[in-house]
């Protein structure tokens, strides 16, 4: 931990879920959800899976790297960073766990740091990206929400969906009959800058519900598990 904090500084400052700027996944259906795009092509981001004995290893790796905390009013892991993570239990091994971190804004050191982290608490079965070669995109300036405007909101079948492209998913329980049925609200920003303001501003905290901002420099979004990217 010296190591590691030497590198990116102290964590003192007490975080909340609204804190949350990453995309949290805690399933192996989502995992999988998120990896299909990339099963016949690999991703040009970052990324780092490994396997765990036990849940216990595999959060403590998580929460050793910055810039991953546990928020106090949820008790979840959160994100201070645009990066696509999580801890998930390895449903075709039983008792075993995965960690997985990937995304742009993964720098050479936080990249290092990980594998590292992975290591020391047990990570096995390691699966890694290119390291990147440079820091990692600048992270977002803090504007206001102006120049935010809605557009349109609508309803989807997600099920139906993930279906056409070939993701199939298991788990749906306790969600209700109408759980595939998803909203989202549309709007439009003048930059990305004024979306991701937006977006911070504007936490989710239900399944199936999203917030979309279309920008000139692209799309993104937030759902209950924090903010994403839409790929093109």
């Amino acid at each position: 931990m010296g190591f590691i904090r030497s590198l990116f500084g102290s964590r003192t400052k007490v975080l909340t879920e609204k804190d949350n700027v990453g995309t949290r996944y805690d399933t192996h259906d989502r995992v999988q959800a998120f990896w299909a795009p990339f099963i016949l092509s690999r991703p040009k981001f970052p990324y780092i899976f490994f396997d765990f004995p036990n849940r216990q290893d595999a959060m403590d790796a998580m929460l050793s790297i910055p810039p991953v905390r546990k928020a106090s009013d949820t008790g979840q892991l959160i994100s201070t960073e645009i990066l696509q993570f999580g801890v998930y239990p390895l449903e075709d091994r039983a008792g075993k766990w995965g960690f997985f971190l990937a995304g742009d804004q993964i720098s050479p050191e936080l990249f290092d740091a990980v594998v590292v982290a992975c290591r020391r608490h047990n990570g096995a079965n390691e699966r890694l990206g290119d390291r990147p070669q440079s820091a990692a995109k600048p992270a977002t300036p803090s504007v206001g929400v102006s120049g935010v405007k809605f557009v349109r909101e609508e309803r989807v079948d997600m099920l139906a969906q993930m279906k056409a492209r070939g993701i199939e998913i298991h788990d749906l329980s306790g969600c209700g009959p109408t759980a595939s049925i998803a909203i989202k609200r549309h709007f439009n920003a003048s930059g990305k800058a004024a979306a991701m303001a937006f977006l911070r501003e504007n936490p989710v905290d239900k399944p199936y519900y999203f917030i979309v901002v279309h920008t000139p420099e692209g799309v993104f979004g937030r759902d209950k598990d924090g903010i994403y990217e839409q790929p093109d």
